[in-house]
């Protein structure tokens, strides 16, 4: 993959009231924060990404939040987990184009998605088992493109059955639920059926 540069204004790099850790993590939230969803990185992801505990990130997110670089604010949603973190300070000269996120830095050459297609539920299939953040955002893309068409065509089928299983799990949902569960899959097409699966044979049990 294409190495790329991080551009920062010079005032951020002088600024002695942040430590390195604290640069690091915000200039990974700068940058996923050009992603559809925002940053809705969990501490697992800045965990694995830094090498340091999960204790250690909440403490460095809670340390920015209090110095009023960053804000963390939990998702809504139907089920009510998930945060998203927004940068309060400039950290890049506005004339250079926001970078691609660290995150794509972590694709094995198994997952690079450069020019594939995605066009049924095996090409969804990654090299390894891999956390969601990890995965590129072409990936997280096409992934998002087809589970909505997916999703669209349970909701029409079910609503011409009269089926009682309501709605499926909405694209959003199921992302904040992979980032809280903290697992790591390796067809995240392949996941979503799995769990709705188990949805509806829950919902069969308790009828």
């Amino acid at each position: 993959m294409q190495d790329r540069g991080v551009f920062i204004t010079w005032d951020f790099f002088k600024d002695k009231s942040l430590t390195l850790s604290e640069k690091f993590i915000i200039l990974e939230i700068q940058n996923l924060s050009a992603l559809k969803l925002g940053c809705i990185a969990s501490n697992d992801h800045f965990s694995n990404l830094m090498g340091i505990k999960k204790e250690a990130v909440s403490r460095l997110i809670s340390s920015l939040v209090s110095k009023g670089y960053i804000e963390s604010k939990i998702k809504n949603g139907s089920r009510n987990f998930g945060r998203v973190i927004t940068i309060n300070k400039m950290l890049f000269d506005p004339k250079q184009n926001v970078i691609s996120p660290l995150t794509n830095c972590l694709e094995s050459k198994g997952n690079k998605t450069n020019n594939k297609r995605y066009n049924k539920e095996s090409d969804f299939s990654l090299s390894k088992n891999t956390f969601i953040d990890d995965c590129s955002s072409v990936y997280l893309t096409e992934l998002e493109k087809y589970l909505k068409s997916y999703i669209d065509d349970i909701s029409l089928k079910r609503i011409s059955l009269n089926s009682p299983l309501g709605d499926p799990m909405e694209f959003d949902d199921f992302i904040l639920a992979l980032r809280s569960s903290g697992k790591k899959y390796r067809n995240y097409v392949s996941t979503y059926r799995v769990w709705m699966r188990r949805e509806s044979e829950r919902h069969q049990k308790t009828a």
